[in-house]
């Protein structure tokens, strides 16, 4: 089964190498690491990678047409240790900024609460989700894997 830290490990080290990374570049990277689809042999599918990725900021942008665009690298704004912790322990390890302003929210994937005027302005936001509800209390990283904690997107616009 593919997994999503192979998928983005390969993908990160692209774009550490290059610049960019793209579908084509993590199903190659991943070929050449001996990694292949265990049921035809093969390497995996690029349209695998795609579902793998989707789950994650970092997997949108390899599916964004377009991604040789300069797009800001997501960030994390979360000042809950807990919440951090666990971040990192799920492998987003994306700069942390603990008092941002709307030039660093603009256009970005952040992870963390952001005040309502700031995260009008961002791309999207991910928080840690159980049972359909943003975790808002500063927890351990053992009390999150306990219970089963996901990672939720939102997504707020002005609309008028």
């Amino acid at each position: 089964m593919l997994s999503h830290q192979l998928v983005y490990d390969a993908y990160c080290q692209l774009v550490n190498s290059y610049g960019k990374g793209s579908c084509g570049g993590v199903q190659k990277a991943l070929a050449e690491q001996g990694i292949i689809n265990k049921d035809t042999g093969r390497p995996y599918s690029r349209q695998a990678i795609r579902v793998v990725m989707s789950r994650t900021p970092e997997g949108r942008i390899l599916m964004e047409k377009g991604v040789e665009r300069k797009l800001a690298p997501p960030i994390v704004v979360d000042k809950r240790e807990g919440v951090r912790a666990w971040l990192e322990k799920r492998g987003v390890g994306f700069k942390f900024i603990s008092d941002p302003k709307v030039a660093d929210i603009e256009g970005r994937y952040v992870y963390g609460n952001l005040p309502f005027e700031l995260a009008v302005h961002a791309r999207s936001i991910w928080l840690p989700v159980l049972d359909n509800e943003p975790v808002v209390a500063d927890v351990s990283v053992e009390e999150l894997d306990s219970h089963k904690v996901e990672l939720g997107e939102y997504k707020i616009k002005r609309i008028r």
